[in-house]
């Protein structure tokens, strides 16, 4: 279950992807509009969304209006309006998802708690949104964190149903079962739950990993992707991540940046790739992205290993390894940070799906 935050290259990549029946992105909106002209046509929120879920190329698509997304001084005026009117209010929430349930039989609603929500705090409200939504929704999620685990269980078992699914977000946790504390937690509050799927969710870089940080081709310390290996003695069914990258803090844009974040799904590792040093407060070259990161990506070790795989890690068929060899041969542009973005994960997700071909997830 990758979690896509819709923004713009995440758009283009769920038009592209043959995600299949074995995976279901988790589509996360967290505006009222996509872009600017829906707003002055005054289209609605399933006129605008309905059209973009249902192109989407996978079974099942996981859609959560993100209640755990906070306001924040850096989003956009657009966003925060959003999020504090819409996600802010469990009705108006509630309101906006049955918006979409004419994609019923694909769509599966996210649900969680308001309990910790600021200005909220409502209790029982995984039960409300269950009684609100199961009517038009005959698939619901329920995402639960660490923090609220142990009491959003309680509601949940109440309410689920075998078809549902639970997410049990880790965040930036790392997924280890010998971990005596946070982990341990989750795993005692989750033993015995056999009432649904589970999908174990977690954030295999830092959010605040930034592209300065990188070491140019070098493994990235802080890249923690042992739930490929670990999800099961979670308890899961499933894993979920951010698709190769880091999650998205949906704040107004930095500064240019020269980054990337190469997946290797031999070594289950990732690789860093930034442009040249600058100064302190120096606007980035986006021409590094084509004469520094590429030729490093393209010749690097990890791209070695792959092609020396049996399995078909760099063909045609990965979309973000053809636009990058595209990029290196000089017949496409490259001076895009938004297209590295992509390019990391469309690569990340073609490899998973290489992976699941393989059997690698067979439990």
């Amino acid at each position: 279950m990758p979690v896509l935050r819709l923004k713009e290259e995440e758009k283009k990549l769920l038009g592209s992807f043959n995600f299949g029946n074995s995976i279901f992105p988790c589509v996360e909106i967290f505006k009222e509009f996509e872009r600017q002209t829906e707003k002055s046509l005054n289209k609605s929120f399933s006129e605008t969304y309905i059209p973009l879920l249902s192109s989407i190329n996978s079974r099942k698509v996981f859609v959560d209006l993100p209640v755990h997304l906070e306001p924040n001084n850096k989003m956009k005026d657009e966003v925060l309006d959003f999020v504090s009117k819409v996600l802010g209010s469990r009705e108006n929430r509630t309101a906006h998802m049955l918006q979409l349930s004419a994609l019923a039989d694909k769509i599966v609603p996210v649900i969680s708690t308001y309990s910790q929500r600021r200005g909220s705090g409502e209790l029982n409200s995984i039960i409300t949104q269950e009684v609100e939504l199961r009517p038009k929704f005959n698939v619901l999620a329920f995402r639960t964190f660490e923090k609220t685990i142990s009491s959003d269980i309680l509601q949940i078992k109440t309410v689920v149903q075998p078809q549902d699914f639970l997410i049990v977000d880790l965040e930036e946790n790392p997924a280890d079962p010998s971990d005596p504390y946070t982990i341990q937690t989750i795993i005692e509050a989750i033993a015995g739950f056999n009432h649904c799927k589970i999908i174990i969710l977690a954030s295999a870089i830092p959010h605040n990993l930034s592209n300065t940080k990188l070491l140019h081709g070098e493994l990235i310390p802080r890249g923690d992707n042992r739930l490929l290996l670990n999800y099961a003695q979670l308890g899961g069914h499933c894993f979920g991540d951010y698709a190769g990258i880091k999650k998205d803090e949906v704040t107004d844009g930095g500064s240019i940046s020269p980054g990337f974040i190469f997946y290797d799904p031999v070594q289950n590792e990732y690789y860093g790739y930034k442009g040249s040093e600058r100064k302190k407060g120096e606007k980035g070259n986006l021409g590094d992205f084509e004469n520094i990161i590429v030729p490093a990506v393209y010749n690097s070790d990890t791209a070695n290993r792959m092609q020396a795989s049996n399995l078909a890690y760099l063909t045609t068929q990965n979309l973000g390894w053809t636009i990058l060899a595209k990029i290196h041969l000089e017949n496409e542009p490259g001076k895009s940070q938004g297209k590295f973005k992509r390019i990391s994960m469309e690569h990340y997700l073609h490899c998973m799906r290489v992976k699941i071909s393989a059997g690698h997830f067979n439990n």
